[in-house]
């Protein structure tokens, strides 16, 4: 153990996908800045997914704990290259009155991408081993080649077809330090406020992903199965998000944001 923590196979993974979440979000707000100060976007698209790809294909060779990790660590700070410039990107092409639709429609498909990724992961672990021009490659490889295969489409698409905006007369804040406190009123920061909100929305789902194992055992399933209740909270976000944000547009922002916390708590107890 560690510091009296015994190493687990559900703390050891927990770990691992958590490294993810933590330079993603902690980089974000300096490669964010830096993409607004030079107003380059799409070579920080191209960086972010060529460091996601690199990531990815790192499963297929090293098999050491620390290896994964290093691995893991790319595919973090490859979205926090990618996240805050298409963010940018969608607020930049977007008129105001479509800004809400625009960003369910754009997340509809980024969440897309989680809630079909473990599904085909886990159908394409079960269906495995594969042949492939005559080498034999496991269900596990098989899966991170389709992650190295999308993460290599998606940058020739970038590259081919984003064209950087632009510059305006804004610039960039000089000061990239976190506001806690309202400057306009009492009260926190309404940035930091949903920062804090996000963080406790996410960490409730994504405390699902670690206990795979444990979840597995208890209800007698395989890998598919787990999957497929993984990835159905991503598919329902999935199929709200651009309703959801249009009538954001018309109704507001905040019925919709306290009606989704307050529906959180019940389905996670339950």
């Amino acid at each position: 153990g560690v510091v009296g923590v015994p190493l687990s196979s559900e703390l050891l993974i927990g770990v691992v996908l958590s490294l993810f979440g933590f330079l993603n979000s902690f980089s974000q707000p300096f490669t964010g800045s830096l993409s607004d100060r030079t107003g380059r976007r799409r070579v920080f698209l191209l960086t972010g997914l060529a460091l996601v790809a690199v990531g990815s294909a790192g499963y297929l060779v090293f098999t050491a704990y620390g290896s994964i990790l290093v691995m893991r660590a790319l595919q973090g700070l490859g979205a926090a290259f990618t996240i805050p410039v298409t963010v940018a990107l969608v607020n930049e092409l977007s008129d105001e009155d479509e800004r809400g639709g625009n960003f369910g429609l754009f997340n509809t498909f980024r969440l897309l991408g989680f809630g079909t990724g473990p599904l085909v992961a886990g159908g394409v672990v079960t269906a495995g081993p594969y042949s492939l021009a005559g080498v034999a490659l496991s269900g596990f490889d098989a899966a991170f080649l389709v992650a190295v295969v999308g993460a290599a489409v998606s940058f020739v698409l970038i590259a081919l077809l984003i064209e950087d905006p632009e510059r305006t007369d804004s610039e960039a804040a000089d000061d990239i330090s976190i506001s806690v406190r309202n400057p306009d009123g009492p009260g926190l920061d309404p940035v930091f406020a949903l920062g804090v909100a996000t963080v406790v929305m996410a960490l409730s789902i994504a405390m699902y992903a670690p206990l795979a194992n444990v979840i597995n055992e208890r209800l007698d399933q395989g890998t598919f199965l787990f999957s497929v209740q993984f990835g159905a909270t991503v598919l329902a976000n999935v199929v709200f998000q651009y309703p959801i944000g249009r009538l954001s547009d018309r109704y507001g922002r905040r019925p919709f944001l306290v009606g989704g916390f307050v529906l959180l708590l019940p389905t996670t107890l339950a």
